[in-house]
């Protein structure tokens, strides 16, 4: 849904909380964080039983650095909806977001069997071995998915396996990646991870620019608390410091 849709939807009726969570991940992608925390609260206030709209919080909250709130939307939403995988998913999140793995991970086991699988698990699960620094766990995680051409999974494959030391396949990978990116695969995000676990800045730049530019690179990634740390982490380089203001993570 556009920002207009949304945006005509308020005016005949500000009383929409579909309308203003709508409006609110507009904002995110549009790095406007001030502004899509506004609506998606809006949206909680108008209909403050609806879970999805406090799991959206959780990706604004992270990206803008602010764990613990992050953790208290999602604990607010399983509260909601304590059967919804969803939910237990971005408690996982948030729980990583916050440091607390070993709990993050016992989430995410939770949902491990689900038919159909929830896809943004192995992803996930993999971040929180990242932040381990357990490699080959987090290679394990989302080989599966990487091996399908999954696109949320191919970028933390990559980056743990250049992590790993196994800079053969990581680069196997990259390469493929930059072929189907060739042909529009929608991929700068995934592409600049792996060159950032490559240990090679020039190259990822342009691909972090261009995801910035395409809302790839936003709260709303699978990615995003991977890369929001990297950038974190980079944010001597003249580059990342424009991009991370570009970004709405100058504040973290």
């Amino acid at each position: 849904v556009s920002e207009a849709a949304a945006r005509r939807a308020i005016a005949l009726d500000d009383s929409l909380a579909d309308a203003h969570a709508t409006l609110g991940l507009v904002r995110m992608r549009q790095h406007d964080l001030a502004a899509a925390e506004a609506s998606l609260r809006r949206a909680t206030v108008l209909d403050p039983g609806v879970a999805l709209y406090r799991e959206w919080l959780v990706k604004v909250y992270i990206w803008s650095g602010r764990a613990q709130e992050a953790l208290t939307e999602a604990e607010g939403a399983v509260r909601l909806a304590p059967l919804s995988p969803s939910a237990t998913a971005e408690l996982a999140r948030a729980l990583l977001a916050n440091g607390r793995c070993d709990e993050a991970l016992s989430q995410l086991r939770k949902l491990a069997g689900l038919e159909p699988p929830l896809a943004r698990v192995p992803a996930l699960t993999a971040q929180c071995y990242i932040q381990k620094r357990m490699w080959g766990e987090a290679i394990a995680a989302v080989r599966p998915q990487a091996e399908q051409g999954t696109v949320l999974a191919l970028g933390t494959f990559g980056y743990a396996l250049a992590r790993a030391g196994q800079r053969e396949e990581a680069t196997r990978v990259l390469n493929s990646m930059l072929e189907r990116e060739h042909h529009g695969g929608g991929l700068s995000l995934q592409i600049a991870l792996v060159y950032l676990g490559l240990g090679d800045l020039d190259r990822a730049v342009p691909f972090l620019e261009s995801a910035g530019e395409t809302a790839l690179l936003s709260g709303m990634a699978e990615q995003a608390a991977l890369a929001a740390s990297l950038l974190d982490s980079l944010r001597g380089d003249a580059r990342i410091a424009r991009l991370r203001r570009r970004l709405g993570l100058q504040n973290r």
